[in-house]
């Protein structure tokens, strides 16, 4: 039996979270901590790779929410239109503060028109993989992963204030405000605009 309305999908947070289980399951090998941040594998070039591809996805998605008519297919076109809409985005920090972490994961986009080193990275490793694979590592895999926590925020509003029952990534949670950002998943949190 159909209902009569359908229930909204948020297919990309789902694909969000178990791209954070995967990261999850594989601190019980790596531990998440800067020790351990230039350890590379092929775990980590999966979820790498992974993740920079629903980046470039979701970044076109939230253009086109802005912008319907937007053309912006690239990280450059990105930078444009989400600064010119979402100024604060580039002061976002994602908290995740179980392994004592905090990532600004799109930083560079307020020095004008640089982008994120981990993106850089992760291009390098998409194209050139022989030579790049050790760039590829649990760093760049935690800066993307906070890079689309960014991105989903701002085209999933709801799903930062819905109750407990809403799916959340076990590792990018925070609790509190910070004075020089925001740190998603906070108990009354509101995205910057």
């Amino acid at each position: 039996m159909a209902t009569k309305a359908a229930k909204k999908k948020y297919h990309h947070w789902d694909y969000y979270v178990s791209l954070t289980n995967d990261l999850e399951t594989i601190s019980h090998y790596v531990e998440i901590h800067p020790d351990n941040f230039k350890t590379y594998s092929t775990a980590f070039t999966r979820l790498y790779l992974s993740a920079g591809s629903e980046v470039d996805v979701v970044a076109k998605m939230l253009c086109k929410k802005y912008n319907p008519s937007s053309k912006a297919d690239n990280i450059t076109g990105y930078r444009k239109e989400l600064r010119k809409q979402e100024p604060k985005i580039s002061s976002i920090i994602i908290n995740m503060k179980r392994c004592g972490l905090e990532f600004v994961p799109w930083q560079a986009w307020s020095q004008g028109n640089t982008n994120p080193q981990w993106w850089k990275n992760y291009n390098n490793v998409k194209h050139n993989r022989d030579m790049k694979y050790r760039e590829a590592n649990l760093e760049m895999c935690l800066q993307s992963l906070a890079g689309l926590c960014v991105l989903l925020a701002y085209l999933y509003p709801d799903r930062m204030s819905e109750p407990m029952g809403v799916r959340r990534p076990a590792l990018f949670l925070a609790d509190e405000y910070r004075k020089d950002g925001v740190a998603l998943y906070s108990a009354a949190y509101e995205l910057p605009h």
